[in-house]
């Protein structure tokens, strides 16, 4: 509950809409133990290779899906 509350906040404050909305699908829709896989596969990347692509879809508001967040 303490979750929805910080959520509701977020979104009530609006201060960057778009990055709250990907953050609420990323809690609603699970995807933080992906997420944080895709953050581990670019820094392996990145130790041997000076920059790295890093793409990580979420759904969009309407169910598009958003790319290299």
């Amino acid at each position: 509950m303490r979750k929805r509350c910080a959520i509701c906040r977020a979104r009530a404050g609006k201060r960057e809409p778009d990055k709250v909305e990907i953050m609420i699908e990323l809690i609603e829709d699970r995807l933080g133990h992906r997420l944080v896989g895709a953050v581990e596969a670019a820094k392996i990347a990145l130790s041997d290779v000076q920059e790295t692509q890093f793409q990580f879809a979420v759904r969009a508001a309407g169910g598009n899906h958003h790319g290299d967040q």
